[in-house]
């Protein structure tokens, strides 16, 4: 039981600095779609990243559901115990 909980407290750790990633860079990108007529940058030069954080967030999503999934078979595990 200890290396379940080791491993789901590490995935969950692995997934926090996974969702704070994704908000620093959404934040940046906030900050900077202000500017963005000031430097000229165009959609079409940040198509490839923004459809790479579409991607890295459906995997965080996933990975959570999976965590969440593990979490109650080991919860219901303990209860039959």
């Amino acid at each position: 039981m200890k290396n379940n909980l080791d491993d789901i407290r590490n995935k969950l750790e692995n997934e926090a600095e996974t969702a704070k990633a994704l908000t620093e860079v959404m934040m940046l990108i906030h900050a900077g779609a202000y500017s963005l007529d000031q430097y000229e940058v165009m959609f079409e030069n940040v198509q490839h990243f923004f459809g790479l954080m579409a991607e890295v967030s459906e995997n965080h999503a996933r990975s959570l559901d999976i965590m969440i999934d593990d979490f109650t078979d080991l919860n219901n595990d303990l209860k039959i115990k």
